[in-house]
């Protein structure tokens, strides 16, 4: 099923089942916003019609694979053997869809298996960055709340965020910072690290604190940057445990 959002963009959701695969929603149509607002997907993708060309920068953001529960014994688990496939397949998955000049991830054991078993076969040598590790604290109760108070959702109110969340925030766009500091357009990056740091990371390039971002176990969310702005791509994308590789 598909239907056309202004015969220019659709939006697509996508169910993890063998038969309903994906289906586009018209967003002028009450019946299918009403799904959006139930969240009755796994994966949004915004597919711009204009072709990329090299004038782009891409930036891919990519969560670990599948670990253990994380308990104050092993903060920094290694990743589970359903995680290792998970990083496997992404990596070939990725090397089917994208020519990747950069690699970087988290210090953490998690992030530095998953960015290794990706850079065995993208041919990259991963790049730690210090910055991109885990919260330490529960990052939702730092995060600020907004409230509505018109239907046009045109006038906001929000209490500030928590001081630990704004010290973690500069500490991820720092390593933003650094990563894009000698990225060049035509490039492809890689960031690989955990749930807190990518949702962080999409705050800042968005400018906006109240956001919250699901990232699944080597899900990738996908922004482009051109003409001066960031274009987002695809969220918490599956593809590659979807399709065979």
């Amino acid at each position: 099923m598909r239907l056309s959002y202004w015969n220019c963009t659709r939006i697509v959701f996508s169910w993890p089942h063998k038969h309903i695969r994906s289906i586009s929603l018209d967003l002028a149509n009450p019946i299918h916003c009403l799904l959006h607002s139930l969240r009755l997907y796994t994966v949004l993708e915004v597919i711009n019609p204009l072709a990329f060309g090299v004038d782009v920068m891409r930036l891919l953001l990519i969560r670990h694979g599948h670990t253990p529960a994380i308990v104050l014994k092993n903060p920094d688990p290694p990743l589970t053997t359903l995680g290792e496939h998970q990083a496997m397949r992404l990596g070939a998955w990725l090397a089917e869809h994208y020519h990747t000049n950069r690699l970087f991830t988290s210090p953490l054991c998690r992030a530095r298996q998953t960015a290794s078993l990706i850079g065995v076969r993208l041919e990259l040598q991963p790049q730690v960055e210090p910055g991109l590790s885990e919260a330490d604290f529960e990052i939702a109760e730092q995060l600020p709340q907004g409230t509505v108070f018109s239907p046009q959702m045109q006038r906001f109110e929000h209490r500030l965020s928590g001081p630990l969340y704004l010290a973690y925030q500069r500490q991820v766009a720092q390593a933003v910072e650094h990563i894009m500091a000698d990225s060049e357009l035509g490039e492809t990056i890689l960031v690989v690290a955990h749930a807190a740091a990518l949702g962080t990371a999409l705050r800042c390039l968005l400018e906006s604190s109240v956001i919250s971002v699901r990232t699944d176990h080597t899900a990738q969310h996908e922004l482009v940057w051109r003409d001066g702005r960031w274009l987002v791509v695809a969220m918490n994308r599956r593809e590659h445990l979807l399709e065979s590789v």
